[in-house]
């Protein structure tokens, strides 16, 4: 799959010059969907890894309503959207939500692909022109890889760039749940630690992936992954807006994609 280019079709140069001379602004803008594993086997405390992982990179990010916008959406036995991609246009209210996270206690099984079928279904739209980008991290594997395959695909259909997260041992053998989520190259979409704790060394790659013009320092504190651990893993098996949020609840016991519920929540900027 290749990657989007920006400013194409009519008047492709044009809009460059406009971008470029006058207005000063990147004519490339990207949407960002979270898709983060919540399931019962991920601890609170591992949690929290998750989501500090995820400020730590929206952090680097330029929010706005002409650059990147960003979402998060958790899952396990259902679907969470806690808020859109039109939620939030500056980094600190993004970070105060994603930080708010904390408080969720994981618990449900691994359906990743119902996750994946909601971002294809309700996250994209919001503005005309945007590259897009769904980060999915996870530590086990799906209920159903084939189900998995045929929804990553579906987001492929939107030229929508799917990168995976795997965490800990259970992933490390079964790169192919992880294979079936990424586009290709392998190499390049599919990132892998040994634990959650790990995660803040991968920051600095994530970010220039979803950002090119970004350059993010290591976490301060981030210790020191093992020499065992590959941040870039394929096995063998390779190669055979406001402060105001809208929660959307998907349940997957039902059939397809109805909501259960919709709730409103305030989100507190954390100083």
């Amino acid at each position: 799959m290749k990657r989007r280019k920006p400013c194409h079709f009519t008047y492709t140069w044009i809009l460059i010059f406009i971008c470029l001379l006058i207005c000063g602004v990147k004519c490339e803008y990207k949407d960002i969907v979270f898709l983060l594993d919540s399931s019962g086997s991920i601890s609170p405390g591992n949690f929290e890894e998750v989501v500090d992982f995820v400020s730590n990179v929206t952090s680097w990010l330029t929010i706005g309503p002409n650059e990147t916008l960003v979402s998060v959406v958790t899952y396990a036995s259902n679907v969470t959207e806690h808020f859109s991609l039109a939620t939030y246009t500056s980094s600190s209210d993004a970070i105060s939500a994603i930080q708010s996270l904390k408080s969720i206690t994981p618990e449900g099984g691994t359906y990743t692909h119902l996750a994946l079928n909601y971002s294809y279904e309700h996250s994209f739209g919001v503005r005309n022109g945007s590259s897009k980008a769904v980060v999915v991290l996870t530590d086990g594997r799906s209920v159903s890889r084939t189900e998995t395959e045929k929804a990553a695909d579906d987001l492929r259909s939107m030229e929508v760039e799917v990168y995976a997260v795997g965490v800990r041992s259970d992933l490390s053998l079964t790169d192919l749940d992880l294979q079936v989520i990424a586009n290709d190259p392998d190499s390049y979409y599919i990132t892998y630690v040994d634990d959650f704790v790990y995660l803040c060394n991968v920051v600095p790659g994530i970010v220039s992936k979803l950002d090119a013009s970004a350059v993010a320092n290591s976490v301060q504190g981030c210790p020191e992954m093992p020499t065992t651990t590959s941040s870039s893993k394929v096995t063998e098996e390779a190669t055979t807006t406001t402060d105001s949020t809208t929660t959307t609840t998907i349940d997957a016991s039902t059939t397809g994609m109805a909501i259960l519920s919709s709730n409103r929540r305030i989100s507190h900027r954390v100083q």
